[in-house]
């Protein structure tokens, strides 16, 4: 799964829109709902810190945030290029 996919699954679970969460995000870190948007679409890839806030704002569990990071840094592959693998 990639971490948009990822993100975007957090999110709706906490039944937040790309708005929402990014209004949510602390520390007034500037993440916009256009860059939530970005991530989820995988066009671009938050740093470690920006994980960090998403998982703050998303409330997630120590073992939830260890699995959206090791999503952050895992690149996305094609799912038949990972079933090969």
């Amino acid at each position: 799964m990639s971490f948009g996919h990822y993100l975007k699954t957090k999110r709706e679970e906490a039944g937040l829109s790309q708005a929402a969460l990014a209004a949510r995000c602390p520390g007034g870190e500037g993440i916009a709902q256009t860059t939530i948007g970005r991530w989820e679409r995988g066009s671009h890839v938050p740093s470690v810190r920006q994980v960090g806030l998403l998982a703050t704002a998303l409330r997630l569990s120590e073992r939830e945030r260890l699995d959206a990071l090791d999503h952050a840094s895992r690149p996305d592959v094609a799912p038949d290029a990972q079933a090969a693998l």
